[in-house]
């Protein structure tokens, strides 16, 4: 039997209920306090924070139709919870689900594992105390669900060293889940598909994992067919790529058709704006409709230039993308793409009331926010509790040099581990890792993308290290 596979003290039969509480008693503490935390900023803000994308999902919520920007996912989340007609019920949902998701983690960690108790608690941390984490649950935001989903897809394929149908078929169900969330969650599928082939996990144990990712991806695609005529989960996908390569692309050097060429970004390169502003805010693409944009003639057309435009300067596009990856990795944050977005995934001193503007057509986001929980949708900011919160949140965070030092020591563990073929660790890394990459290949950088990847480089490395530790131990297991 390898370290790995060895059951730890915590789990064996016949130990005493106060036993398990003291082998626990660190995670118990912090686990509690992180709950204290949340209950703080629910006092706090009475209700949910806002963000330009939340309009879209709670339209799609109260009227359902595939919104053909982003997947809607999570719009069904809040359709499920629509009976409470509450948003500070759906801020205490997401707050919920992600302490159940760092328990798991603990408990992963603690069972499989056998990290000692310090080390989980201590992995643990970012995930129940970083500020931008507690923020970003309170937001009306896919992000929360999809990171909750992609914990419970790792935790569930690493469970056992060789995890049957059942916890195959969750970690499918689960990762297609993060998909029809965030279309991040699309590479994520392939790295449990390869982790569980590492594992031998069996034939029948692999269908039920394909089976229960398959449900949700092609209901999904399925019912954006009926609307689109085409079979997918969201129009956007050329959109975003084309505002990747337009800070950089220069017609002279791609020489589009002519059917392209009024994508062709304008004025200089020094003077461009954010990838993001390319979608949203800039012409040509700023000029038209969402409608009218977010179709799939446009998304292959756009597409169809990006792809001209990174085969014609690949250097630039690499150089663009790494410099957006780099800000992963800053020690402090800094107000990019602009300082707007960087505000948004702060506590605000107010909450701004809904505008009357158009969300999903049919409806204002007022008439939405009241068919959804019979109110405007305001968030009464409530001092004291909210001065803490926001001074909180001026201390306490990961900051991202901290992550890529985590992410470093996994991936040295991974390396020593080779044997195993990187071990215990090899999932959730990569999965963190094509979490980081992914927005900067595709479309762009933002803050909250690192969050949901953080937990997993955080399990990554406490799982790498014990498992290192023990191979050195029990040299003869290898």
């Amino acid at each position: 039997m390898s370290a790995t596979d060895a059951e730890p003290p915590c789990s064996r039969p016949g130990t005493s209920a106060g036993a398990r509480v003291r082998r626990h008693a660190l995670f118990i503490c912090a686990l509690l306090a992180a709950t204290a935390l949340r209950a703080v900023t629910v006092l706090a803000y009475r209700g949910v924070l806002w963000f330009p994308d939340s309009h879209s999902y709670l339209g799609v919520a109260v009227r359902p139709a595939p919104y053909p920007a982003r997947p809607q996912g999570y719009a069904f989340f809040l359709r499920v919870l629509e009976p409470a007609h509450s948003y500070i019920f759906v801020a205490i949902v997401q707050h919920l689900l992600v302490l159940a998701a760092a328990t798991a983690m603990y408990l992963l960690m603690r069972r499989r594992f056998a990290v000692p108790q310090w080390a989980a608690t201590l992995a643990s941390l970012p995930v129940l105390f970083d500020a931008y984490q507690v923020q970003l649950e309170h937001m009306l935001l896919s992000d929360t669900l999809f990171e909750v989903l992609a914990i419970a897809a790792v935790v569930a394929a690493l469970w056992k060293p060789r995890p049957g149908w059942v916890l195959c078929a969750v970690a499918g169900l689960a990762i297609g889940g993060c998909t029809v969330s965030r279309s991040v969650g699309l590479p994520l599928i392939a790295v449990i598909v390869v982790v569980l082939l590492i594992q031998r996990v069996g034939v029948r144990a692999l269908g039920a994992a394909a089976l229960g990712c398959a449900v949700p991806l092609a209901a999904y695609a399925v019912w954006f067919h009926a609307y689109w005529g085409v079979y997918g989960f969201s129009n956007s996908s050329g959109l975003f790529l084309y505002g990747r390569t337009a800070v950089f692309a220069d017609c002279a050097k791609i020489d589009p058709p002519d059917s392209e060429r009024f994508l062709c970004p304008r004025g200089p390169v020094s003077a461009r704006a954010s990838s993001p502003d390319y979608i949203w805010n800039v012409p040509p693409l700023s000029e038209i409709g969402t409608w009218r944009k977010f179709t799939p003639r446009m998304s292959a057309l756009t597409g169809d230039f990006a792809k001209r435009a990174i085969k014609a300067q690949p250097a630039d596009y690499l150089r663009t993308v790494a410099v957006d990856f780099a800000h992963t990795f800053e020690w402090n944050r800094h107000g990019y793409p602009t300082a707007a977005s960087m505000r948004a995934y702060e506590f605000p001193e107010h909450v701004k009331p809904l505008k009357p503007d158009v969300s999903v057509p049919g409806a204002t986001i007022l008439a939405d926010s009241r068919t959804y929980a019979h109110a405007d949708g305001g968030t009464p900011v409530v001092d004291p509790y909210a001065a803490y919160i926001r001074a909180y949140q001026h201390h306490v965070r990961l900051p991202g040099t901290l992550l890529g030092v985590i992410l470093a020591t996994a991936l040295t563990g991974i390396i020593l581990l080779w044997r195993r073929l990187g071990g215990g660790a090899l999932l959730p890394w990569t999965a963190a890792m094509v979490m980081l990459l992914v927005p900067p290949v595709t479309s762009g950088f933002g803050y909250r993308y690192i969050l949901p990847a953080a937990p997993l480089a955080c399990l990554a490395a406490a799982i790498a290290l014990t498992e290192v530790r023990n191979a050195r131990r029990r040299p003869a297991d290898d």
